[in-house]
């Protein structure tokens, strides 16, 4: 095994990011490029590290502009499909010469995927990686973080309540097995809000999917078969349409708004 130089390291990180491209994002690119530069594709540990960290921040960048260019009328189930295809550290262990090397990596690449899904992207948030890589993750916080408020009715219910959002956010109402009708809980992939109590039926069990798409703009799915909501512009988001959206905005349900911000 051939171990490369700081410098030499140095310079192919420079080469790389000159001429990297939001298309070729993704470990083929990487592999494409170690080729044209006459390398294998399982590389020094160390050049691998550098690439990726290199990929993951441009890919995240390209993805908030890209996401900013857009108009309201974009296709938002099409958006919500290339979100799913961006880079993510898992994908890079073709790379390192073994699967001990690539877990040896893990902690140096979560760090760097969260800091620039926190920045750029949806704000996964730390739980994903306890759960994928036994990885603990804390929020610099640096980054401002988005919350929804749940302001509710004055005659209905008189304590708003207000709840982190990371990722893939579900909302809807409280399960029979949960103990309370009002509550958050974070998951893998993002988080689980409970704003309404069970036997509240215009407030569905899955009423709404809410994915962070960049700091800026976010895809609001009415996941529910049967209850409408209604948007900050006062038009209605009808069961299983979805939008793209941007900050500040808010959603209405019966005897609640939800103002995300």
């Amino acid at each position: 095994m051939i171990e490369l130089s700081e410098q030499r390291i140095e310079d192919l990180s420079e080469k790389f990011e000159s001429c990297w491209s939001f298309t070729t994002a993704g470990p083929g690119g990487l592999v494409d490029f170690l080729a044209v530069e006459e390398l294998e594709a399982q590389v020094d540990r160390r050049l691998a590290v550098v690439l990726i960290q290199v990929d993951l921040e441009r890919s995240w960048m390209a993805w908030c502009n890209h996401v900013a260019e857009l108009s309201k009328e974009t296709d938002a189930a099409h958006l919500n499909e290339e979100l799913s295809q961006m880079p993510s550290i898992d994908k890079y262990s073709g790379l390192f010469h073994s699967q001990l090397e690539f877990t040896d990596s893990l902690d140096e690449l979560s760090h760097c995927e969260f800091a620039c899904r926190s920045q750029w992207g949806d704000s996964i948030g730390s739980r994903y990686y306890e759960h994928h890589f036994d990885i603990a993750i804390r929020n610099s916080g640096q980054v401002k973080l988005r919350q929804v408020l749940c302001e509710f009715d004055p005659s209905f219910k008189s304590t708003n309540v207000a709840f982190p959002l990371n990722g893939r956010n579900t909302i809807g109402r409280q399960r029979s097995t949960d103990k309370h009708s009002t509550f958050v809980e974070q998951l893998p992939d993002g988080n689980r809000i409970v704003i309404a109590d069970r036997r509240e039926a215009e407030v569905s069990r899955n009423q709404l999917d809410v994915r962070l798409l960049t700091p800026k703009y976010a895809i609001a799915t009415n996941v529910s078969n049967v209850n409408p909501v209604l948007l900050s512009d006062f038009t209605k988001l009808q069961p299983s349409e979805c939008r793209l959206l941007s900050y500040p905005f808010s959603i209405g349900l019966p005897g609640r708004r939800l103002v995300f911000s």
